[in-house]
């Protein structure tokens, strides 16, 4: 759960709205759900995927910016991986990484230049 937490505060939280139509994807059921997040004027998302070796297509033009800095968050060991930086145009699909279960897609607008995910906030 510290994980978790240092996530959530590593974004601003007060504008943080629910968002399942940021997903292109079928959402899932059950032990299958995604279950997606955003800052209200799309400075970040963060959509969490429960399997391995799942994919999960987002629809990028929810975002703000021009271009977006994506990362895979492993809630249970706290580490982020940056995965690599795209327009922020049309659908793009991300598969979660093969190491075990829950997995969240951190999306950030680039410009905005977040620390990577689950480090403190700069202040």
């Amino acid at each position: 759960m510290q994980y978790l937490r240092r996530l959530m505060e590593s974004r601003p939280y007060l504008s943080r709205i629910p968002d399942q139509g940021l997903l292109a994807s079928d959402p899932g059921e059950g032990g299958n759900h995604v279950q997606a997040t955003r800052c209200s004027q799309g400075a970040y998302a963060l959509v969490y995927v429960p399997n391995a070796k799942q994919p999960v297509t987002v629809h990028l033009d929810r975002l703000s910016g021009t271009e977006v800095l994506a990362w895979w968050y492993d809630p249970r060991t706290g580490k982020a991986a940056e995965i690599g930086r795209f327009p922020r145009s049309g659908d793009r699909t991300f598969t979660t990484p093969n190491e075990g279960p829950d997995w969240v897609l951190v999306l950030d607008d680039a410009a905005k230049g977040y620390p990577a995910p689950g480090a403190p906030p700069r202040e």
